[in-house]
């Protein structure tokens, strides 16, 4: 791909500056929507030497990550915890319920 570029989604797939790649019609509806989703632009990436610049983006991509997790989380039956273990983090997620042979 070209410095630069990037992709997003359209009501008929994902489209890359070259071309639009379709959402397949054999796949389930649920599968369609996903590929259908709105997909945020991505900036331009740094130049590769740039470390300062690559760092801001990777930490502005994981907070976008971060918070769209959570969103999601709060959605499912359950509950989920961060810990942290021997000084390492760690996340827990337990359902809401377990069957009894689990």
């Amino acid at each position: 791909m070209k410095k630069g570029a990037s992709t997003a989604a359209t009501a008929e797939g994902v489209s890359v500056p070259e071309r639009v790649i379709h959402v397949p019609k054999s796949i389930s509806g649920e599968a369609q929507a996903a590929l259908n989703s709105v997909r945020p632009t991505t900036p331009p990436f740094p130049e590769l030497g740039d470390k300062p610049a690559w760092r801001d983006l990777v930490e502005k991509f994981n907070a976008n990550l971060a918070e769209t997790i959570r969103e999601q989380v709060a959605s499912i039956p359950g509950r989920a915890s961060q810990e942290t273990v021997a000084g390492v983090p760690v996340y827990v997620a337990e359902p809401e319920s377990v069957p009894a042979g689990n």
